[in-house]
């Protein structure tokens, strides 16, 4: 069962007695969560996740062996598309390697 928050309860008194019932009945259902799939996602997920272990580390060394590594992947893809999304991962990363993490 859903959580009943005051919008509901707001739209449950605006409502005829067969709304109400209909609402009651989708209220009942509980809701299902579409599972995760394991591709997709943000094209700068890689980049922001490494800026983020940087500032916990306190310095750059994470961003430079990530921007090695994105452009061994680079290397490696035949993909245009790839290859462009690593690009892009790259000029992210090369704006902090010169940012004071401590």
């Amino acid at each position: 069962m859903d959580k009943i928050t005051i919008s509901h309860l707001v739209e449950f008194n605006r409502k005829s007695p067969k709304g109400r019932r209909t609402l009651v009945e989708k209220l009942k259902k509980p809701k299902i969560k579409p599972e995760k799939s394991e591709s997709g996602g943000d094209y700068w997920t890689s980049a922001v996740s490494c800026i983020s272990r940087a500032f916990a580390a306190g310095n750059n060394t994470e961003i430079v062996e990530k921007i090695d590594k994105l452009l061994e992947k680079i290397e490696n893809s035949d993909a245009k598309i790839t290859k462009n999304m690593f690009q892009r991962n790259i000029h992210i990363l090369q704006k902090f390697e010169e940012f004071d993490f401590a």
